[in-house]
């Protein structure tokens, strides 16, 4: 095979980076904050990033997933069955992240190939607290009106306002503070910026258990680049990838151990202190380190800045906007 890394016989490793500004990657339902840990640092679970790499395999190429937006595990097992060689066969994301089949006993576990850590910040971060009124600072004769605002510009539901400058400004209509924290929106707790780093580990032999193939590995690298490009909200805008490497051993075992492969890409602070909170992308520089590789270990990298030249394989299906329906893809060529 001309590519290692679409080879589902061989095991690798792949390190990845993703940064956020201004959002919250994977609130904490407890605390509705972003996930801490005690020395600072923000991390998110496998489990969000699954969700979001299987809506975009589903919503933009057409796959079918087990798990999919809206429906319980348990209405798709009653509907589908719980006949595992079925399961693998017809879902992607089974084939790539496995699945517990409940059974009369203990649950059958299909253990995926692909496992995903939690991606952490590099630095710890702080926490902005973002705070909306859905309200207009007008009345609505003034706004009928279209008086400007203190700022320039009128202000408009849903949007984001300084409710100090909003009580202060002359222009704007008073408030009472006990009428105007009525109609606020709870404020929403975000990181200011971290960038993540991550961590996949694909196990050959569970990948030939469960049948993975090159069109899932290549399903599975599309998703891990292009996910958080489909998945932005009002609490995630700016996510953004900022590069993928995989390392394939070139043997189903493989010669070197996961905690040296991750090691091979090195992240350093070049702007501000290390350990401290970060501003951008801009503050970092990335070093990739392949000498004293195995023999048979080859590297494999994606970068936002050569995505023009990216040979990633097309889906074998896409999702028609004009039908409204997943049609074969023109462009699909078998990995």
């Amino acid at each position: 095979m001309s590519e290692n890394y679409l080879n589902p016989h061989t095991r690798k490793g792949m390190v990845f980076f993703w940064d956020c500004r201004l959002g919250d990657p994977n609130q904490n339902p407890d605390t509705r904050e972003p996930r801490l840990l005690p020395d600072g640092r923000c991390y998110v679970t496998p489990t969000s990033r699954k969700r979001w790499m299987r809506d975009f395999a589903t919503d933009v190429e057409g796959w079918v997933n087990f798990v999919r937006r809206g429906l319980q595990i348990d209405e798709v097992f009653a509907r589908e069955g719980r006949d595992p060689e079925m399961l693998k066969k017809k879902y992607l994301d089974v084939r790539q992240f496995g699945l517990a089949v409940p059974g009369s006993g203990a649950a059958q576990v299909l253990r995926g190939p692909l496992v995903l850590d939690h991606p952490t910040t590099i630095d710890p971060i702080e926490i902005e607290s973002i705070t909306k009124t859905r309200v207009s600072g007008y009345s609505r004769k003034e706004k009928a009106n279209g008086a400007p605002a203190g700022n320039g510009h009128s202000v408009t539901v849903d949007e984001e306002v300084d409710l100090d400058a909003l009580m202060d400004d002359p222009e704007i209509v008073e408030h009472e503070a006990s009428k105007l924290s009525a109609t606020m929106f709870p404020a929403s707790r975000v990181i200011r910026y971290g960038l993540f780093a991550g961590f996949v580990a694909y196990d050959t032999f569970s990948g030939y258990r469960m049948g993975t193939t090159s069109d899932d590995l290549a399903a599975f690298y599309r998703a891990l680049v292009w996910h958080l490009t489909f998945s932005r909200s009002t609490m995630r805008p700016d996510c953004q990838f900022r590069g993928l490497w995989i390392f394939d051993h070139g043997t189903p075992r493989g010669h070197e151990f996961d905690t040296v492969t991750r090691k091979r890409v090195q992240v350093r602070r070049v702007r501000g202190e290390s350990g401290t909170e970060a501003t951008a992308w801009e503050d970092y520089a990335v070093t990739v380190r392949t000498e004293g590789m195995p023999a048979k270990m080859t590297m494999k990298s994606f970068l936002p800045e050569e995505s023009a030249t990216w040979d990633l394989p097309e889906s074998p299906t896409v999702f028609d906007l004009d039908r409204g329906e997943v049609v074969p893809n023109p462009d699909y060529l078998p990995a």
